[in-house]
């Protein structure tokens, strides 16, 4: 079961999936290493199911592709 603590964990990771356990710990008053257990745990209960990254692509270079037809 998740309590609170949990729940205030998921929302740190949910506004930074790259936030230190440190950063974490503080937040929620406890320690790197015991957010640590409570994020591996999180994962093998099937709560939390992984990370991902969110990109802006009208910021990235784009490839492009030309068609040239020569007679």
């Amino acid at each position: 079961m998740l309590d609170k603590t949990d729940y205030a964990i998921l929302a740190c990771l949910q506004s930074n999936a790259r936030m230190q356990m440190k950063e974490i710990g503080e937040r929620v008053h406890m320690t790197g290493q015991a957010v640590a257990n409570r994020i591996d745990r999180l994962e093998e209960l099937g709560v939390l199911l992984g990370y991902t990254v969110k990109l802006d692509e009208s910021k990235q270079e784009k490839p492009f592709e030309a068609m040239v037809t020569v007679f």
